[in-house]
């Protein structure tokens, strides 16, 4: 079967790809400022926010949110950290 409700999709990011949730501007919704705070990175979480709440998972790996030095406490609610 196929549509909404028949998969369980889950978005996994590890090492450098992390990167991305390090990005306050992203988070935000980008305030204007800066080459990374534009509005196409807030759409971008937006897309993920709305996604989460169609079931698909966001799922990040804390040891490589750690390399990276990425607070958990600055990510969105809808990401899941786990040990990978």
């Amino acid at each position: 079967m196929f549509g909404q409700g028949n998969a369980d999709i889950k978005v996994v990011a590890n090492g450098e790809a992390v990167s991305i949730f390090g990005n306050r501007c992203l988070f935000a919704g980008g305030d204007g400022r800066g080459a990374s705070c534009g509005t196409a990175n807030g759409s971008l979480v937006e897309q993920m926010k709305k996604l989460s709440q169609m079931g698909v998972n966001f799922v990040a790996c804390r040891n490589a949110l750690k390399g990276q030095s990425i607070d958990e406490d600055s990510l969105p609610n809808f990401l899941i950290v786990v040990v990978i």
